[in-house]
């Protein structure tokens, strides 16, 4: 689930699960869940550093931060998250990056899941910044992310993926349309 809270502010503890659900044939088992942003809000209140190592320091309200996961990718052994919100405030999108989620599952903690900030990325949608919708990673390190703005969304490749800082290119606009629906 994104994390993110609903249109009356409320957080629903459905939209905090973070599942492994394997596939078995035509059929669907879940492997394990924990309540992400509850974790999350533990983790922080064992050591505040926590917050600001992963972005979310830029929040007015310290004990409830925005987030919302929206872009989710599986790439050398490890999940990369891409948050829609928030964008930090340098006008950046952020991607986390989850070492591993077997960890996180078995222990009901991030304390062995490798929870870190990956990268930032400038995504400008119609010259302001915007959060990450998906996320992808193409072989040979590069990154295809949709991102959304206020009324359009747009589409960016990153052809390396090793550099300390992502050089998006604008591959093309959805004005109008949002990449999520």
């Amino acid at each position: 689930a994104s994390q993110s809270v609903n249109k009356k502010g409320k957080r629903p503890s459905f939209r905090t699960i973070f599942a492994s659900i394997a596939v078995h044939g035509n059929r669907l088992q879940l492997e394990g869940w924990v309540h992400f942003y509850d974790l999350l809000q533990k983790a922080a209140g064992q050591d505040r550093r926590l917050l600001r190592a992963l972005g979310l320091g830029v929040s007015s309200d310290a004990e409830n931060p925005r987030l919302e996961i929206e872009g989710l990718t599986w790439h050398d052994g490890a999940l990369y998250l891409g948050l829609k919100d928030p964008i930090d405030d340098r006008g950046r999108a952020l991607i986390w990056r989850l070492a591993d989620p077997d960890a996180l599952l078995q222990e009901q903690s991030f304390s062995h899941a490798g929870l870190t900030l990956w990268r930032t990325v400038q995504l400008p949608i119609q010259g302001k910044p915007a959060g990450i919708s998906e996320i992808l990673f193409l072989p040979g390190n590069k990154l295809v992310l949709a991102a959304v703005g206020e009324e359009s969304g747009g589409l960016f490749y990153v052809a390396d993926t090793e550099r300390e800082s992502l050089q998006p290119q604008l591959m093309g606009m959805f004005r109008g349309h949002k990449p999520e629906g």
